[in-house]
């Protein structure tokens, strides 16, 4: 099975492992950004001015800058739509035509995260945690749609992924997604996702259940 597929059907069975790292102090990102912020308080402390030709007011787009040292990134917070508040991120990194331009910034940020966040959960070839967040996900979805409906070509390269356990009873999923697609092999370009999302033990335990009872159901019918 190729690696694309394996990884909607793996997400869908892992029960999920131990968190990565705890910061029990709380979990910042970029410029003082926090979960629960506001579309106003993000705009606030970002240094980045906003793409007005994006977004709406759940989704806020900032113009493309140099993140984590890479130039051309855009990044995406995504707020609650019942609460207003800030519950995702992602940064889509610049296409690279070359997999060694795309590998090596890959394996850059790869080290950085390793460095700040301890090793990776370890899931590869197909499996993932059971919660993801929407760098993987994007990453995924646009793969099909190429390879399948498009009769083009798409799969993931390589990623990692974090639970970092924040404290009182929160995590925040960190995702490192290299991936490519195109409409032909000598079309395709390559991409780099990074993600961040929180989740709480009671959605992790949540998700858990789910994914128990689908496989009790699959295995009480075979």
């Amino acid at each position: 099975m190729k690696k694309l597929f394996a990884i909607l059907l793996a997400c869908s069975m892992l029960l999920g492992g131990a968190p990565a790292l705890a910061e029990e102090s709380g979990f910042t990102l970029r410029n003082g950004v926090k979960f629960g912020d506001t579309v106003d308080e993000v705009k606030a402390k970002e240094t980045f001015e906003v793409d007005t030709t994006q977004g709406d007011e759940y989704n806020l787009y900032m113009a493309k800058g140099t993140v984590a040292g890479i130039s051309d990134t855009q990044i995406w917070y995504r707020f609650d739509e019942t609460t207003g508040l800030l519950y995702d991120v992602r940064w889509s990194l610049p296409s690279y035509h070359s997999a060694d331009s795309s590998d090596n910034d890959y394996s850059k940020l790869y080290k950085a995260f390793v460095s700040k966040y301890g090793d990776p959960l370890g899931y590869s070839n197909g499996s993932c945690y059971i919660i993801t967040g929407s760098a993987l996900e994007a990453a995924v979805t646009i793969g099909y749609l190429y390879k399948e409906l498009l009769d083009g070509v798409g799969d993931i390269r390589d990623y990692a992924e974090w639970d970092v356990k924040v404290g009182n009873g929160e995590h925040v999923k960190i995702e490192l997604v290299q991936y490519y697609y195109g409409t032909s092999y000598s079309d395709m370009q390559y991409y780099i996702n990074v993600g961040y999302s929180d989740f709480t033990d009671e959605e992790l335990e949540n998700a858990r259940k789910e994914k128990r009872e689908e496989n009790e159901a699959v295995m009480n019918d075979i």
